[in-house]
């Protein structure tokens, strides 16, 4: 039974968690081809291309999100392809027009899996439940399956030659005004591997300097607790939690959070958790990988100065 990837493009390139999770299905021994659907990039050499990319549709109407337009291809390349289970990362996108297409079809969807297994003709997927309290195993016969990004990884081949697919899109039914660019680019959180994130126990905004120097020097991105964007202190795209981004990277550090269920409900399933906090009974110091007891103002400062001579 056949699996299908899809892979979210853009200007930049194929998306990388889409990427690390095709190369998870095919080190799982599974019968498995991709489609990438975007924009085409700038670099797209048969050198770089995976293997098992059978289809790509590049078109400048999927540069801003057309659902209506995204559920059109893929519809047309799953007609082709009959796969038994359509993948990808869990995204805006994707968790937008995965669920309809998936009605539509008449195919069940699963968010948030954390992992997969191949048995005999199934597909066995694990997800959390109540806010991480609990896993469920589910048996996935006919689906749309979103995994979270950064938790399956795999190499992929390369040395793919896709078909270009060309068709014309329904008109969006999304109409884009304006677009506001922030000062500083970052990559979306759910996509980070490295995560820095900040709570009250910074005091004041101007602090959060301090973890951006950190989260630069280990080539990741600053989050938040709510009680800091609550407090204007960060914007709402950084905040991690519940009620804000999943995220799952593969180092989180979180500094002066206290660690209420709300927060480690977005941010516990990473792999490896480091909490800072001079509050040696904080629920955050249940979940870590290592803790640190002792004032952030101390600690974060000499984990700066141990990366500046390393590098």
């Amino acid at each position: 039974m056949k699996s299908l990837v899809f892979i979210d493009s853009t200007e930049e390139g194929l998306k990388k968690s889409d990427l690390d999770l095709l190369g998870f299905l095919e080190e799982s021994g599974q019968d498995v081809v991709a489609v990438a659907m975007g924009v085409k990039p700038n670099s797209f050499s048969p050198e770089e291309v995976p293997a098992n990319l059978k289809s790509v549709f590049f078109h400048e109407d999927l540069r801003h999100y057309s659902p209506l337009g995204l559920a059109k291809a893929l519809k047309t390349v799953m007609e082709k392809e009959q796969p038994q289970w359509v993948f990808s990362t869990a995204s805006l996108k994707t968790k937008d027009f995965f669920p309809w297409l998936a009605a539509d079809l008449n195919y069940g969807f699963i968010n948030e899996v954390t992992d997969i297994k191949r048995a005999e003709s199934k597909i066995l997927v694990t997800k959390p439940l109540y806010a991480g309290k609990a896993l469920a195993e589910i048996e996935a016969e006919k689906s749309f399956i979103l995994v979270q990004a950064n938790y399956m990884c795999g190499a992929f081949k390369r040395g793919g030659n896709p078909e270009e697919l060309s068709f014309s899109l329904p008109q969006n039914p999304i109409a884009h005004q304006s677009f506001k660019i922030p000062e500083k680019k970052s990559k979306d959180l759910s996509e980070a591997e490295i995560i820095v994130s900040g709570g009250r126990g910074l005091q004041e905004p101007e602090n959060f300097k301090m973890l951006e120097e950190l989260a630069g020097l280990l080539g990741g991105e600053v989050g938040a607790s709510r009680a800091v964007t609550d407090a204007g202190w960060q914007p709402y795209s950084r905040q991690v939690g519940q009620t804000g981004k999943t995220v799952t990277p593969r180092l989180y550090i979180a500094c002066g959070i206290s660690g209420a269920i709300q927060h480690l409900a977005g941010m516990q399933n990473s792999q490896v958790i480091v909490a800072i906090n001079k509050d040696s009974s904080a629920p955050i110091f249940k979940k870590c990988t290592y803790g640190l007891v002792g004032d952030l103002f101390e600690l974060v400062p000499e984990m700066i100065k141990a990366l500046q001579k390393s590098s």
